[in-house]
């Protein structure tokens, strides 16, 4: 567990410019070390995996964005959230703000790499729902907002025509909510 998290932050500190190392792993030689590590913490685990996510989209290894974003985003039916939930709030929500950003980063890898095909348009317009949603839960306005406008640029070329606005209505509503939602809280707190 050591050795990834040492070759996470040598990578960090690479691709910042803040240091450089000789030898490091390769992303994809860091993922699989991550793979088969045996974690005690689930939520290290998830940030581990977002974090790689995260650099993986930097060097536009959309492969390797999959496989992190996928990793990550399977602690969502994670008992340990729930128990999370009840007893610990600020782990609970950095959990949830961990899935929000791996599920941008899985739509915005989509949309990078989706050469015109609507159907992984539509694969990205699900990711950033999802990332909305998690954000709700975490209740981060920020995070909801961000979410909200990527899918918003996504979904501008299916609104031409009429069935599509339809299929985009129920969607639309449910990021709606999210961000009346935490806006809400947000301004309950300020």
């Amino acid at each position: 567990m050591t050795r990834c998290l040492v070759a996470l932050e040598m990578h960090s500190l690479s691709s910042n410019g803040i240091l450089e190392f000789k030898e490091q792993p390769s992303l994809t030689e860091l993922a699989n070390l991550v793979e088969q590590c045996k974690w005690s913490e689930p939520l290290v685990e998830l940030q581990v995996w977002v974090r790689l996510s995260e650099m993986a989209y930097k060097t536009c290894n959309h492969q390797l964005v999959l496989k992190s974003t996928s990793m990550a985003l399977r602690f969502d039916d994670n008992m340990y959230a729930s128990k999370v939930k009840k007893l610990d709030k600020h782990k609970y929500t950095v959990w949830q703000e961990m899935l929000s950003f791996a599920s941008c980063v899985l739509g915005k890898s989509l949309i990078n790499n989706m050469h015109g095909k609507n159907v992984i348009r539509r694969s990205a317009l699900e990711a950033f729902l999802n990332a909305t949603r998690y954000g709700r839960r975490a209740d981060n306005y920020m995070q909801v907002i961000s979410s909200a406008r990527y899918y918003w640029n996504t979904c501008l070329p299916l609104v031409c025509e009429f069935i599509e606005r339809q299929l985009l209505m129920e969607p639309l509503n449910i990021i709606l909510d999210c961000i009346t939602a935490t806006y809400c809280n947000q301004a309950g707190k300020g």
